[in-house]
């Protein structure tokens, strides 16, 4: 994945080690474009759901229409499944095409067009 698109991870002991790891090896590669790698705090006592609504703010607005052109309009998760609530928040994004995976899901706009951001309001 991270040779296709820029990656956020949950900052976890593992995760962190590793990303430190590809960061040494990739050194000149930004966080925006394809290999970037983004770390991110999490409470170990949250789920990967809660993980992932507390931090899609901050992604949506790192990779939207006012950032990048164009704006991201699909997002693949890893390790956390697509419930009714993630469906509620990715909808509010424009992100209703979900597409399920062993590990997690793929969410992207029914249009292909841009994602909403949080840079709308």
């Amino acid at each position: 994945m991270l040779s296709r698109m820029p990656v956020w991870i949950a900052a976890t002991d593992a995760n962190r080690q590793a990303a430190e790891r590809l960061r040494l090896a990739n050194p000149n590669v930004t966080f925006t474009e394809p290999g970037g790698l983004t770390t991110f705090r999490v409470d170990l006592a949250d789920t990967p759901e809660d993980w992932f609504v507390q931090v899609f703010d901050d992604v949506a607005g790192h990779h939207d229409r006012y950032s990048h052109t164009p704006g991201y309009s699909a997002v693949e998760a890893i390790g956390v499944r697509a419930t009714p609530r993630l469906r509620e928040h990715l909808a509010s994004y424009r992100l209703t095409m979900v597409l399920l995976s062993p590990d997690g899901f793929i969410a992207a706009t029914a249009d292909g067009g841009p994602a909403a951001s949080p840079n709308d309001h």
